[in-house]
């Protein structure tokens, strides 16, 4: 009885231990979209007081609260599962008094997109 327990075991072992490399990302993962946006001014408080994204145009507009300084922001992306963004955006603070352009990659790389994200002060 033992030695069917011992062969149960390795058995067990060997298929458990498989390694599985052939993983491919579906086609209803392979998204290359922005889903939110936070930006931060320098005391790490929101400054923002509303956002419009637009997945057909891969648009992003903010839209700040008064006295916040464009011109030093930090921007937290929200994005489709497993996608990457590029640049970087989490780099410290920026200057988004002019248009930005991003690249958004899906999870898989073949689809990507580029995004324009647009920040206007307060009036």
């Amino acid at each position: 009885m033992k030695i069917y327990l011992i062969i149960l075991l390795f058995v067990t072992a060997l298929f458990s231990c498989q390694k599985d490399d052939d993983f491919t990302v579906t086609a209803a993962f392979e998204k290359a979209d922005v889903t939110s946006i936070a930006c931060f001014n320098e005391n790490l408080a929101s400054a923002v007081s509303g956002f419009d994204i637009s997945v057909p145009t891969r648009l992003i507009i903010v839209r700040l609260k008064p006295g916040e300084n464009i011109k030093k922001l930090k921007i937290n992306l929200t994005l489709s599962a497993g996608a990457t963004v590029n640049p970087a955006l989490a780099t410290g603070f920026l200057d988004y008094s002019e248009p930005k352009i991003i690249q958004v990659v899906s999870p898989g790389g073949t689809i990507a997109r580029e995004w324009t994200i647009l920040i206007y002060p307060a009036p």
